[in-house]
């Protein structure tokens, strides 16, 4: 064994056994209590640089032609804008969850048609200063604007009681938004003012494992045994990085479970189908487990093929070859179309504004998986070359042909799964 390979199996030990204290010192670090002023304070220049771009829109909108539907530049997804000429509603921007949309503080006829709707619309109570107000399951900070006869309502959704949590969460999974008059909590400033309070979550309180340092211990041991089974490429270094992940992995995935109240990856809020693959977080380490075995067995296919080289073994290889790539590209097909029927996270790159970390974890994770098919058909290439077939994957040619063949495998199974 050189010294390069002797360098890079001791320093993938060395990992593995400093990734084993880290993980161990993650169960007793703790995060301690969950610090709601730190919270308030950044959820506090989050908003108000929100409120800023509201106020922006809502100049424009007073500004254009009143007889024109407002179109503000650069609005977020969470605002909504209504512009009066006089007390008459006249273009919005997105909708507050209200039926009514008065703004005069007079009712001349009392309203009939219900008696659990307000005879005083909730909008004619909005001030130039920012409040905190409820409409339906929703929390908005709303303010107004008037110029001359224009009156322009400005509203920034911050809560749904209803819905996952979005995209653009101003307080941590540890934390929740509560009006002002909740007991408990740190209240958050928008332009000086403050519009409502950050409480801890029950779950949150006292002191619970680090998963920060446990993510970073797993990576840590992940890393290091690619180390080691790139400097021991025998089928007894196989064998033992195959058993090492295989239970570090499942660990994972247990664990997972028991987290999914405080962590948004292996929450089934996020994502939920089969009772296997119950969360985002466990697709994600299932599809890890997969690929970094395919490595391995790529990295080691020079004994593994040799150990087939008496009576049919070579054809068992290559039928494990295409069977274990066929069910990697069936379960990519299938789990790709699970998270986009049932689940929140948006997989179409071009919309910008909906897209998250989510997005790009699921991406890279498929795309990761599908990779290695090439690596695990690469054990068919004995049986073919006694058959006198020869050719490379990964030649030019050889990729040409494997882009056209998943591309028609794509397109075929998106219509039939």
């Amino acid at each position: 064994m050189s010294n390069v390979s002797l360098i890079k199996k001791f320093s993938g030990i060395a990992a593995m056994a400093l990734s084993v204290v880290l993980a161990i010192m993650s169960v007793f670090v703790s995060r301690g209590p969950a610090n709601t002023e730190k919270a308030a304070a950044r959820a506090g220049r989050i908003l108000s640089r929100r409120v800023e771009r509201l106020d922006s829109c809502m100049h424009q909108a007073a500004l254009q032609e009143g007889r024109s539907w407002i179109a503000p530049e650069n609005p977020l997804p969470e605002f909504v804008i209504y512009r009066y000429c006089a007390d008459t509603l006249q273009s919005w921007y997105n909708q507050f969850p209200l039926h009514n949309d008065d703004i005069s503080s007079v009712v001349a006829v009392e309203r009939l048609s219900s008696y659990r709707s307000r005879v005083v619309s909730p909008l004619s109570e909005i001030t130039e200063t920012p409040s905190f107000v409820n409409y339906g399951s929703k929390w908005y900070i709303v303010k107004r604007y008037v110029s001359g006869d224009r009156t322009v309502i400005g509203g920034l959704e911050v809560k749904d009681e209803l819905a996952r949590p979005s995209r653009r969460r101003v307080v941590g999974e540890r934390f929740s938004i509560e009006p002002l008059s909740y007991g408990t909590g740190s209240a958050v400033f928008v332009s000086g003012v403050p519009v409502f309070k950050v409480t801890s979550e029950p779950s949150s309180e006292g002191a619970d494992s680090n998963p920060a340092m446990f993510w970073f211990a797993l990576t840590i041991f992940l890393a290091g045994l690619c180390l080691y089974m790139s400097s021991e490429r025998t089928f007894k270094g196989f064998a033992v990085s195959a058993v090492l992940l295989t239970a570090v992995m499942t660990m994972v995935y247990i664990y997972g479970r028991g987290i999914g109240n405080v962590s948004r990856l292996f929450s089934q809020t996020l994502y939920a189908d089969r009772q296997f693959l119950y969360s985002l977080g466990a697709v994600v380490v299932f599809n890890l487990y997969l690929t970094l075995l395919a490595v391995f067995i790529y990295l080691a296919r020079k004994p593994i093929c040799d150990l087939a080289e008496k009576g049919s073994g070579k054809a068992v290889l290559a039928g494990f070859a295409v069977l274990s790539s066929a069910g990697v590209a069936f379960h990519v097909v299938r789990s790709f179309r699970s998270i986009i029927m049932h689940s929140s996270i948006s997989l179409e790159p071009f919309k910008t504004t909906s897209i998250n970390v989510y997005t790009g974890v699921v991406y890279v994770s498929f795309l990761a998986l599908a990779m290695v098919i090439p690596l695990l058909l690469r054990l068919a290439v004995p049986f073919l070359e006694d058959r006198g077939i020869k050719g490379d994957i990964f030649s030019l040619k050889g990729r040409i042909a494997w882009s056209g063949i998943v591309a028609v495998y794509f397109v075929v199974t998106s219509s039939v799964l």
